[in-house]
């Protein structure tokens, strides 16, 4: 199995699922269930909206949480790869300049 990637592709990806989780957050979807709740008091469906309130608010902010995570840390490996790539081409190269160039050229064509 073949992987490949650019530090962009990396940044794009970072910046789509930071979005994505941004706008998720912003989901009302517990509201009309505890609305049920608060319809039906002491029936049975009254407690069981009010127990999937509480588990789905639990379960959908850690999801959110975890999904932040991953969109910093494509953001995070993004920047780790460029300096892995700097290093490189300066031990490669002996010469920091030489590195930029070559960095700017590899990009250029990426």
């Amino acid at each position: 199995m073949d992987f490949a990637t650019t530090p962009d592709a990396l940044r794009a990806s970072g910046s789509a699922a930071a979005e994505a989780v941004t706008a998720l957050r912003g989901a009302d979807c517990w509201s009309p269930v505890a609305q049920v709740a608060a319809a039906l008091p002491g029936a049975t469906a009254a407690s069981a909206a009010g127990a999937y309130v509480s588990a789905w608010t639990t379960y959908f902010t850690g999801w959110c949480s975890t999904a932040e995570q991953h969109a910093r840390s494509l953001g995070a490996s993004a920047e780790a790869y460029l300096a892995t790539e700097q290093r490189n081409t300066t031990a490669l190269t002996g010469d920091p300049q030489v590195s930029r160039e070559l960095n700017a050229i590899t990009r250029a064509l990426g």
